[in-house]
């Protein structure tokens, strides 16, 4: 009874010190895991901190030529610029934003562009009116939205073109107009749909002072997916702030 109750604590007894080790073991490889990270931080700042004048300059210029090509929509050149900042300084929070936000509007861009082929723009319809000796081009068109989509703003482009076919101006409408712009506010185009001006009413493509333009080409140029708020679109509605 003795001898099996010696043998109970002996193993019992093993068991404990290979516990304990293998904490000890676990806190050692977490503590060097966490030492690594702060090494690496540390690197990162007295990096940052070393930089040069000329380097310092350098990185000022990338950020706002970066800033320039986003303006521009140049989206890829902005992000390959902003990876430029990172490679001279790597605790750049500017550029991490940069990179960031560059790689969402070029996914959303690459998105648009596939779905433009599903908004279908037809029937364009030309004809001209007497605006008090001033000759007046008018069009109307019919948009169809053919995808699996809400869009909640279209917009159209039209190009005004002489009579050698030459681009003489460019008008840009919102038939799908949401609240980002000066167009009202009409209903988000859902899938299926067809959109259409009534029998009665057109657009005016160019003001008295352009010439009146003998061809005309129109074609979608820009989406926005999604439905419009309902708070924004019924004004009436008491919303919430």
């Amino acid at each position: 009874m003795k001898y099996g109750l010696l043998v109970v604590l002996i193993v019992v007894g093993i068991l404990l010190g290979y516990r304990e080790k293998s904490l000890s073991v676990i806190d050692a490889s977490t503590e060097k895991a966490f030492a690594s990270s702060e090494i690496l931080a540390l690197e990162e700042k007295v990096k940052a901190e070393a930089l040069t004048r000329e380097e310092k300059e350098e990185v000022s210029r990338l950020l706002d030529e970066g800033l320039d090509f986003i303006s521009k929509r140049e989206y890829r050149q902005a992000l390959a610029t902003f990876e430029k900042v990172l490679v001279l300084d790597p605790t750049s929070e500017e550029a991490r934003y940069g990179i960031e936000k560059t790689k969402k509007v070029i996914f959303e861009e690459e998105e648009k562009e596939d779905y433009f082929k599903k908004v279908e723009l037809y029937d364009l319809e030309q004809n001209f009116f007497n605006n008090e000796g001033e000759v007046l081009t008018v069009i109307r068109f019919k948009l169809k939205n053919k995808g699996d989509r809400a869009l909640k703003r279209v917009q159209v482009t039209v190009y005004l073109k002489d009579s050698d076919r030459n681009i003489i101006a460019d008008e840009v409408f919102y038939p799908i107009a949401g609240l980002a712009t000066a167009a009202p506010i009409t209903e988000p185009l859902k899938p299926g749909y067809t959109y259409q001006l009534k029998a009665n009413k057109w657009y005016i493509i160019n003001p008295p002072e352009k010439p009146a333009a003998r061809y005309i080409e129109a074609k979608v140029t820009d989406i926005e997916f999604g439905y419009l708020d309902r708070c924004a679109f019924n004004k009436k509605i008491e919303c919430d702030s």
